[in-house]
């Protein structure tokens, strides 16, 4: 990329509006610690967050070693998270707080699964497509029984899991297990998000894809694998995810703003639109079929609250501050600590250039959703907060480039485990309905 072009000045502003959000973000923390004051307690995270940070801090020690033991050490993590994630359920409960509460009384509910899921009525929903289908599909593997729909349940999660692994065993092969791959995929185990797999009742944490970062920064014509390649393959597996759920839109946006970055401007236009044609394709592909094929019906459901600038609003029932407020930026700055903007932060601070510019433009996207985005009935929507932010892909990547960075990241992700946990545990998120 040519230094002084426009084009580049162009990219590097908007990572900069990035950066001074999570800057803000920072700032907002004394805000939350103010807010949650002493009456908070701190709780020590399930076993399933243990198991995902003891083996993403394995993979981080060894990935110094030579390669075939390195590649071994991480081949044999993935297979042991995968069979963690079949063998280890994670708690409906929590400090006597219901996890999952919607998927509760889906799985408990015959008429309420099904109206969620109205396929048989030839109705499917716009915002995840795919993921209702692949739902449906499973419930009725096992049946369609009045019991069906945890099993159901249970096994789109290990799949969405066993998708994870697999994209990050791709990302190993395709980088010979360097050093920095190994790191990335500690890294990645050792995430919140990585929880969501142990069987959590809902479809949002399946429009992460792990793999889309390195597929776009993969070296050009390393391998024989061409930018353009890289950047298809990196886009069909994102318009994938999307399909599965609409929340992976967000890694569409700061894939496409990723791709941008190359020598000159035509390049990365052209990379930019061989990503975003692949993701669309794979997202929107579907609905041909569903249409012409099977002559479903198309809805469309209201996904996700909002937050006004200035004024107070209601939903889902509760008072919602103005993000203008303190109040509404404690609670964005909250949502942004368990999200993954404490690991932006920490990409940010003290990294080369490049890096700097390849995580905002990647963050970008999500980090302006989260300014308007309110999970009112936390942690009904867990996953939809855990998935807000792909940008938090594009900072492990950053922090995997060095061996001290990943050990602060892996700490990183321990402290968000505790927080992420404690906030079930005290409902921080919750609020009163307004009469």
């Amino acid at each position: 990329m040519t230094d002084g072009s426009l084009f580049d000045r162009t990219l590097r502003l908007l990572a900069r509006a990035a950066c001074v959000l999570v800057f803000l973000h920072v700032l907002g923390w004394v805000l939350v610690v103010t807010k949650l004051g002493g009456a908070s307690t701190l709780y020590v995270p399930p076993i399933q967050a243990a198991i995902g940070l003891g083996l993403s801090l394995l993979v981080v020690r060894v990935a110094g070693a030579r390669r075939g033991v390195r590649r071994t050490v991480a081949v044999s993590v993935l297979i042991v998270t995968a069979v963690a994630f079949l063998t280890v359920p994670l708690p409906v409960r929590f400090v006597d707080n219901t996890l999952m509460v919607d998927g509760i009384e889906r799985v408990e509910d015959r008429d309420l699964f099904e109206r969620r899921f109205p396929l048989a009525d030839g109705q499917i929903n716009f915002h995840s497509h795919l993921g209702d289908i692949a739902i449906i599909s499973l419930d009725r593997f096992f049946g369609a029984s009045e019991t069906s729909q945890q099993q159901a349940f249970n096994a789109l999660s290990h799949l969405a899991g066993l998708l994870f692994l697999v994209e990050l065993l791709l990302v190993g092969m395709l980088y010979r297990w360097s050093r920095r791959v190994c790191r990335y995929i500690g890294l990645a185990i050792g995430t919140p998000m990585a929880s969501l797999y142990f069987g959590y009742w809902e479809l949002g944490y399946i429009a992460v894809a792990v793999a889309v970062v390195p597929f776009l920064l993969f070296p050009p014509n390393r391998r024989g694998v061409s930018t353009q390649a890289s950047a298809m393959a990196a886009g069909a597996l994102q318009g994938l995810h999307t399909a599965l759920h609409g929340f992976g839109i967000l890694g569409m946006a700061g894939g496409a703003l990723l791709a941008l970055r190359a020598e000159t401007f035509a390049r990365g236009a052209l990379r930019s639109l061989a990503f975003t044609s692949m993701a669309v394709a794979l997202y929107l592909g579907w609905i041909f079929f569903y249409v012409m094929q099977f002559g479903w019906q198309i809805i469309y459901v209201r996904s996700f609250d909002s937050r006004q600038l200035l004024t107070s609003s209601i939903a889902a029932g509760r008072s919602v501050a103005p993000l203008l407020s303190l109040d509404g930026w404690a609670q964005v700055s909250m949502i942004g600590l368990l999200a993954g903007v404490p690991l932006l932060a920490l990409a940010l601070v003290r990294n080369s250039s490049r890096a700097t510019v390849s995580v905002g433009l990647f963050a970008l996207p999500g980090l302006l959703f989260l300014l308007r985005w309110w999970p009112a009935i936390f942690p009904m929507n867990w996953d939809l907060l855990m998935v807000m932010l792909p940008g938090v892909w594009a900072a492990c990547w950053a922090l995997s480039a060095s061996r001290a960075r990943s050990y602060a990241a892996v700490l990183v992700c321990v402290a968000m485990h505790f927080l992420l946990w404690s906030s079930v545990g005290n409902m921080w998120f919750y609020s009163e309905l307004v009469e």
